[in-house]
């Protein structure tokens, strides 16, 4: 099954931009929740605003047709006919090899998730925050985190003695300044080409120190889309390293509930 692409060009009735603006948005988000959906912006003409573009990208011609029996495009096409001007142009395409093929595509199959924090202490003490099993089992959920921390060696996250969670391979160890390893799960199911990789920058801002996390080559399924689970890079991140930011500052985790 070979990837789809869709083109979708529609004009608003004078007067009718901001209904049909609002009747697209509502749609938007659970097709991006669909399995098959890799891309699909809604954009809007600079030159003309009642003209409007969806690109999408499906990971095959049977996923599309599935999408298009889906409730809420239902609801929108049955709403459509009242807000366009005319019938909307919607062309199906297939990508064409040639160049650099991570340009070339309409969109990468990778993404990345960047989140900075900052924390009250030193860069010295914000690292041993991060290589310290006694401490990482204090803000990533209980795991303790075991590695030599040389370059090409394995990294380890531990739930439990003999139940590991994560693991990886040290790709960049900078005491104080740079860590960086392949971040890989054990229960991971989703195919993947490539590992992901997490990078850890720190560095000195007045009496804190920044630290910010780059993780990279996730899959569009690593983004959770119900922003009250820990599921996901957004939502796991930003709890884990809150709870760091917590832990070095404090000593104290922060209390989630279950």
């Amino acid at each position: 099954m070979n990837p789809v692409t869709v083109i979708a060009r529609s004009k608003a009735k004078p007067g009718f931009e901001p209904v049909l603006e609002a009747v697209i948005r509502a749609a938007v988000t659970p097709t991006h929740a669909e399995e098959g959906c890799l891309k699909y912006s809604f954009q809007r003409c600079l030159e003309d605003p009642s003209s409007y573009v969806i690109v999408e990208k499906w990971t095959s011609k049977e996923a599309l047709d599935l999408h298009l029996t889906s409730p809420h495009i239902a609801e929108l096409f049955s709403k459509l006919p009242d807000l366009l001007a005319g019938p909307p142009e919607i062309q199906l395409f297939e990508s064409l090899d040639a160049g650099d093929p991570e340009k070339a595509d309409i969109v990468s199959k990778y993404t990345t998730f960047v989140y900075p924090v900052y924390v009250l202490g030193t860069p010295e003490k914000v690292w041993q925050a991060l290589v310290d099993p006694d401490l990482t089992e204090k803000y990533f959920f209980g795991r303790r985190v075991e590695s030599s921390w040389r370059v090409g060696t394995p990294i380890n996250f531990w739930e439990a003695p003999g139940k590991r969670d994560v693991f990886g391979k040290i790709l960049k160890c900078e005491p104080g300044k740079t860590l960086s390893y392949t971040f890989e799960h054990d229960q991971d199911t989703l195919p993947r080409e490539k590992s992901t990789v997490a990078t850890f920058e720190l560095s000195a801002v007045g009496n804190a120190t920044r630290l910010r996390l780059v993780h990279e080559h996730l899959l569009p399924r690593d983004v959770e889309l119900n922003p009250h689970a820990f599921l996901g890079v957004n939502n796991g991140w930003p709890a884990i390293l809150s709870n760091l930011k917590n832990v070095v500052e404090t000593g104290k985790s922060l209390e989630f509930g279950s």
